[in-house]
Formats: C-alpha cells, structure tokens, sequence
C-alpha cells in the first residue's frame, strides 16, 4: 500500500463509509530487496529478478495488514490482483466483507517465463513461481447471491484471455493499424505522470501553452517545495511530445482489434458466441456487487442488463436489432517500437510509457469507429463514449484487453 504510515492508515479503514480498494506491496520490503539485488547485479537488474524485488514477502506482508485492519474495524476491503498461494488463505467466505481478485497475467505466466517473454510480462504485483500460478489458476469466480455473502474471486479473465477475436469467424471484427500523428489527446497524462513517480497536479502542464511565458507563470503557482519538480514537468512534458513527433515519422504503429459478437446471460455469466452456430460459446464470469446492501435490495451483475434469450444461429450480425452484442477488443503498441532506444536508458522508458498510454487511448478511438459503422435510427438508446444513437441495453463494454 502506498500509505505507509500506520496510524493514516488506521484511520482510512476506521472512518471510511465507502470501500477500501488496495493494491497490496509493502514498499519498505521492495525497496531494501531493490538495494540488494543492485548491489549484487548492478544499478539496472535484469527483469528476470522482478518478482525477487515485487517479491512473495511484499505482497503477503501487505495483504495480512490490510486484512487484519479490515477485520480489526468490520471495514468493506478489496485488495486488486493478488499473486500468491499464501494470499488466497487470507480470505474465506466468514469475512464476507473482505474480497479480491486475480488478473491475466497471473493465470498464464510465472517467473519461469520471464525468459521467453522478458518485460512483456512485466506488471505490479510481477508474476511469481509456478506453485503460485497453479494455486491461483484453480480459484473459480463466486459472488454474493440473494442475501448471501461470500467472499469472491474474479477470474473471469481466465476465460476471456483463451477468446481470440480475430479467429472467433462471427460477429464484426475490425482490425486498426494506425500510423500518424497522434492527437496529445489520446495520451492520459495523468497516468503517464504516474508512471514517472510524479503527483496528478504536475499533469495539468499540459493544459499550457508552451511559450516560456506561460509555463513560467504555471511553475510559479507551486509552493518552494515543488518548484523542482514543477521544472522536471516541464521538461518531461516537452521531451513527451518531441517523442510523439519522432514516432510519428517513423511511422510506428498503434494496432487493434474490435469485434461485436452475439451474446447472452446464464445465470452471472455471459455466453459469447464464438461461431454461427453457436456450438462452442465463451463463458465471461462476472461478480455480483460485495457490498453489504439494505434489506431487500438487489445485488447487480452486469449479466443482468445482458438478455437470457440466446439469439438464433442464422441471425445476421449486421442487421439491427439481433439481441444483445458484446463487444471484445485487444490493443497494443507495435513491439519495434520497443527496441527503437536500446542504448539510451531514458529515451527507452520514454517510449515505453508513452506506448502504454498510446494503446489505452487507441482503443477508445477504435470503439468509436465500430460504434459509428453500427448507427442506426435515433431514439433506440444512447451509447457512450460516442454519444451517437445505437441498439444497446446499458453503455458497457465487457472487455479483454491485451
């Protein structure tokens, strides 16, 4: 947890009204076995010591405190993508108020791949050891039913990473290879000043012209203390968009796919289908609301706003309205791009930054343009993030995402 001070933390989990969402690490734990690995290897360890530095020890440390708080103070607790075989017995279904969740990679991969796949596997908490995997591959989703309360694993993604889009061969599937000049607008700055250790307030750079007039007087509305850091905003800013422009004319390329697929719920989940005839439909596991409610009130999951009906195999995917459609998309910066600044430190984690930031806003730009081939006659609901009219039930895409 990034608040590490003991008594803040306390009082988050004693006064809060609303849930508690961690991502569980102890910092202090990660930085002194970060000392260690670079004195022992050098100041620029090999990826392969990633889950020794995010190790076992950082995550479980971190995790049983969380817990032991949220117990200590009956706290509403969710601890994000837990990574360990001893994490999972930190939760059982006697604490109904205290939940977690397992992502992607820490289904498909361990620490024996990092070989093979280098950073690309490459995330926070890092994928661990094979013991780990096959202990956290065998959790299956469950969710609070009725006035039931038990704890729940979403491992939905364990199904959706096994979905290819584009050999699903039903539904509408548009693939988008983009080389231009990106428009600043797709980058989320805010996270890509994140990335670089640095508090949202620094991102509203951005929001500058870029004459030295008036990045002068944005840096002087910052108090003494953060006149250094205002300047490194500066200066990353512009070195952030003189990198677009060379990427740019290098024409490296932002790629995606898209597809709209026939779809239906059964029980929590959604059904996919993956063929006309609909013989071997994907099953996406959804997780109904953890949060205790009043008496009476439902607890939602998205399959509620999906129909049972399943639509017939001869329906026809371009033709409006079939049912409920799903939309599936993956993203992804062209993998060239990662190697364009081997020898330079900075220039490479530059671009690797703001390649994550380009495939996140591409698959919004993506959306919009399968969206929009789908318009038909207005007043039959509205679909974000387009605001242009379309069949649909709720303005959700369930998703998976590469």
């Amino acid at each position: 947890m990034l608040v590490d001070d003991d008594k803040a933390l306390r009082k988050i989990f004693q006064v809060s009204k609303m849930p508690v969402m961690v991502h569980c690490e102890d910092s202090q734990i990660i930085n002194d076995n970060m000392k260690a690995c670079k004195e022992k290897n050098g100041e620029d360890p090999d990826i392969k010591f990633h889950p020794l530095i995010r190790s076992e020890e950082a995550c479980v440390a971190s995790t049983t405190k969380a817990v032991e708080l949220a117990k200590e103070y009956g706290t509403r607790l969710h601890v994000a993508h837990i990574s360990t075989e001893r994490e999972l017995a930190l939760f059982s279904p006697e604490h109904p108020n205290i939940t977690a969740e397992i992502c992607v990679p820490h289904l498909l991969f361990c620490d024996e791949d990092y070989a093979r796949l280098g950073a690309r596997i490459k995330c926070n908490p890092a994928v661990k050891t094979k013991a780990d995997l096959n202990a956290v591959g065998r959790q299956r989703p469950r969710s609070v039913r009725a006035q039931q309360h038990e704890v729940g694993f979403i491992a939905f993604a364990q199904e959706a990473a096994q979905f290819d889009i584009k050999e699903a061969g039903w539904g509408v599937a548009h693939e988008f290879n983009e080389a231009r000049h990106w428009k600043y607008a797709l980058v989320n700055w805010i996270y890509f000043f994140h990335a670089w250790g640095m508090p949202p307030r620094f991102a509203t750079v951005t929001q500058v012209h870029d004459c030295p007039g008036c990045r002068g007087a944005w840096q002087a509305q910052f108090p003494e203390s953060d006149q250094a850091q205002a300047r490194e905003g500066i200066k990353l800013y512009a070195e952030a968009q003189q990198m677009l422009r060379t990427l740019s004319s290098k024409n490296c390329r932002i790629n995606s796919i898209v597809g709209l697929f026939p779809a239906w719920s059964d029980g929590d989940d959604v059904m996919v289908a993956a063929n006309p005839d609909g013989t071997t439909p994907r099953r996406l596991c959804f997780l109904r609301q953890q949060q205790v409610l009043q008496k009476n009130a439902p607890y939602l999951c998205l399959a509620d706003f999906i129909s049972p009906h399943r639509p017939p195999s001869d329906a026809d995917i371009h033709v409006l309205p079939i049912g409920n459609v799903i939309g599936l998309f993956a993203t992804a910066a062209e993998i060239s791009m990662e190697h364009l600044y081997d020898h330079d430190d900075f220039k490479r984690l530059l671009v690797q930054t703001l390649s994550d930031r380009l495939a996140e806003g591409h698959h919004r730009e993506a959306g919009r343009g399968v969206l929009h081939s789908r318009k038909v006659a207005p007043g039959k609901g509205n679909c974000s993030p387009s605001r242009s009219h379309f069949w649909c039930l709720r303005p959700c895409w369930p998703c998976c995402s590469g």
